[in-house]
């Protein structure tokens, strides 16, 4: 069976010289194997402004980034993610 694959269109990139890139988007289920498996990340084949992140056998794509956010997540090899439910934060990678 193939790998899944949560596309995210939807979410608010937050860029600070200090901490790169955060992202807030939705809850999921692509990052649901818990904390002990670990979530990659890396530019999409088929744009240069999407970003895949893997876990596991899962993944979620997220669309139309700003290159010069992706340029300095990929130079420092960081983003965090924070899903969200609502307004509330429900889980950070």
């Amino acid at each position: 069976m193939g790998q899944s694959t949560d596309v995210i269109s939807r979410y608010d990139a937050l860029f600070a010289a200090r901490t790169g890139l955060t992202l807030l988007i939705p809850k999921s289920a692509a990052f649901d194997g818990g904390i002990e498996i670990p979530v990659h990340f890396r530019v999409s084949k088929e744009s240069p402004r999407d970003v895949v992140f893997e876990a596991a056998e899962r993944s979620a794509l997220v669309k139309d980034l700003r290159k010069e956010y992706l340029d300095a997540a990929i130079e420092r090899g960081v983003i965090m993610l924070y899903e969200m439910v609502g307004e509330d934060v429900v889980r950070c990678t």
